[in-house]
């Protein structure tokens, strides 16, 4: 893949909703696992599936480029909503959010973006070159500890 828009490897769409006051990423809301990711893994948890973490974890190959799009429909109450992306050691670029230009070029390294405002459509974009389980979610703890995050499963298989 290409880290230009709509030429990655694999590309995910992340929809976060909220009714009640719980949130859910893709319809599911994440819930902590009673034992710690790193813990499960260490004891031999070896694929994704093993983590107990009931559909939030999404599986992602060695080496590719990855596209995941953050659309601001206005189901989510509040914002804008900053949305922390753990594990990424490159670039990871806000395509649009205001701004229909990506800067593939010379981005700034962010780990934290903006889902900007009701129909903007974040999309970052990073390499998948740093193996482990990294945590993407809401970047305060009300939102957070309301289920709106996941789990995305980096290149296990290093």
């Amino acid at each position: 893949g290409f880290p230009e828009v709509g030429k990655a490897d694999v590309h995910i769409n992340l929809l976060a909703t909220a009714v009640n006051g719980i949130s859910k990423v893709n319809n599911v809301m994440y819930h902590n696992p009673l034992t710690p990711v790193l813990l499960q893994m260490l004891s031999g948890a070896q694929h994704p599936s093993d983590l107990l973490l009931g559909g939030s974890v999404y599986e992602l190959p060695s080496n590719k480029v990855v596209e995941i799009a953050l659309p601001n429909t206005g189901l989510l109450f509040g914002g804008p909503h900053p949305i922390h992306l753990h594990g990424v050691r490159r670039s990871a670029v806000p395509i649009t959010s205001g701004n229909s230009t990506p800067n593939f070029i010379n981005s700034i390294w962010r780990d934290t973006v903006s889902m900007g405002l009701t129909g903007d459509n974040v999309t970052i974009c990073f390499i998948t070159d740093n193996s482990g389980l990294w945590f993407i979610h809401y970047h305060i703890d009300f939102h957070l500890n309301h289920g709106f995050a996941v789990v995305m499963a980096e290149a296990l298989d290093q």
